[in-house]
């Protein structure tokens, strides 16, 4: 049947018009092209019996070989810059396989952690962290407007993600993952934050900056990485095997920047309303004192031992005193001996002419509280155990804010293995082993264990372990 000359004209067109191809979208990746159906019948009757040709991606990123998708070969390839992820090239084809099958080998934690963008884990310590850990932690009243900032700021984000990471590793020590990603968020917490700490505190970031000291101080307490617990601490002379462990411990190290940090940023807040102000300026003392007092118990009676601990000759070392220390003590923030207010609350105390004093009398009142709770808390009297539960909260905080306390002196001492300041922080762990038992203070139960140990054992090699008071006195 004859065509016409219209007919005639579109066949022509059709064959001759350019190849429209339609891109096909599957779970975000481009990965199915195909022609209109009409046109590729047209291209079929014009070129009968042979195949589409079909090009395989040799030069691709190692991520889109891993996940088995089609790469444009560009870097970044539009794939990971789809997704948001990090584009992974080589060199070579040999050293394109080993470092992919060495990606693939390596731990599921280990890849989360070095990829910056947000993963599967990442959303399982963030959720673990809201919904379980802050329940566990003080200042309660601040954390509903913490998180909301760690979308803005990587150093609060990645401090969150330790802290629960760490919690995770310690309710899960079946799970191995937990710890490993915990010492990973470690190192690159630690790093941002001092990045953060480079530049001035500002009135804009003081609460932030608050908010994330008090995050590190949970994890330093709950990191007991640096204890070798293989090694025997058999003491010589001049050399305490511990005191190389102590003088890496985190809690011991970072305390007193905590410390200045805390200083710093209450001082630009003061006499704002701040919830951060109000809540740091709170002080557990007073409860402890007054339960201590109801309960029959005078809350200082332990000041006396625990002071002449540090004047006993044969707690020091030779020729070993405190006189080159220069202490400058500050007004405490977060435990305070005396009733401050928003006026007052940060001024320092005038400078002992004492400098033992300096390093042992706070530390020896306040140990003297905690001493007096271990003695309360063996008493077989229903009122005291009610006293106990109740005030639970504020012990716990006591305990928290404790090593924040100590004096440049003292630290110093501590990090050299001094044996009066050993026997101190020994009193301090047995205190904290016996009072900190519930799910809530996991951030403390290992290391007041493990160190206490630590520590007696080291005292025991010296002849000074009947210098620790003993349970149950």
């Amino acid at each position: 049947m004859p065509c016409t000359a219209g007919a005639m004209e579109g066949q022509k067109d059709l064959v001759q018009r350019p190849r429209e191809v339609f891109l096909f979208v599957v779970n975000g990746e481009a990965s199915v092209e195909a022609a209109s159906p009409d046109l590729d019948a047209a291209d079929r009757r014009g070129r009968p019996g042979r195949k589409r040709p079909h090009y395989k991606s040799r030069r691709g990123c190692l991520v889109c070989k891993q996940r088995r998708v089609k790469c444009d070969e560009q870097f970044p390839c539009s794939n990971c810059l789809k997704r948001h992820e990090r584009c992974i090239r080589s060199n070579t084809a040999g050293s394109r396989n080993n470092e992919l099958s060495t990606r693939i080998s390596q731990p599921l934690n280990v890849l989360m952690v070095e990829d910056t963008s947000m993963n599967l884990l990442h959303l399982e310590l963030f959720s673990h962290f809201q919904r379980s850990l802050v329940d566990t932690l003080a200042f309660s009243e601040i954390w509903e407007q913490v998180l909301p900032w760690s979308f803005q700021e990587p150093y609060i984000m990645c401090t969150i993600l330790c802290l629960a990471a760490m919690h995770l590793a310690t309710v899960r020590p079946q799970s191995p993952r937990y710890s490993d990603v915990a010492v990973q968020f470690l190192s690159k917490s630690a790093s941002l934050f001092s990045e953060k700490l480079s530049r001035p505190v500002t009135a804009q970031n003081s609460e932030a900056v608050i908010a994330a000291s008090i995050l590190m101080h949970y994890i330093s307490w709950s990191h007991i990485g640096f204890i070798d617990k293989q090694e025997k601490f058999q003491y010589q002379r001049g050399n305490s095997p511990l005191a190389m462990q102590l003088s890496k411990d985190p809690l011991l190290q970072l305390s007193f920047g905590v410390q200045g940090i805390l200083n710093e940023a209450f001082r630009i807040l003061m006499g704002s309303d701040s919830v951060f102000l109000t809540t740091g300026l709170y002080s557990p003392v007073y409860a402890i004192e007054e339960a201590i007092l109801q309960q029959g118990e005078d809350p200082w009676r332990f000041v006396h031992y625990f002071m002449g601990i540090s004047d006993d000759p044969r707690c020091q070392p030779p020729g070993d005193d405190l006189s080159s220390y220069k202490e400058n003590p500050t007004g405490c923030l977060w435990l305070r001996e005396n009733r401050c207010n928003t006026e007052t609350a940060l001024v320092p105390p005038q400078e002992p002419p004492n400098t033992q004093q300096v390093a042992f009398e706070g530390i020896a009142k306040r140990l003297s509280l905690l001493f007096c709770l271990t003695s309360i808390s063996s008493s077989t009297n229903s009122s005291a155990s009610q006293a106990l539960t109740r005030l639970q909260p504020d012990i716990e905080r006591c305990f928290f804010s404790f090593p924040v306390h100590y004096s440049r002196a003292f630290r110093e001492l501590a990090i050299r293995g001094d044996s009066r300041a050993l026997i101190i922080l020994c009193h301090f762990y047995r205190a904290a082993r016996i009072l900190l038992t519930g799910p809530r203070t996991w951030w403390a139960r290992q290391r007041s264990r493990v160190i206490e140990c630590l520590i007696l054992e080291d005292l025991t090699s010296r002849g000074l372990d009947r210098y620790v008071v003993s349970e149950g006195f």
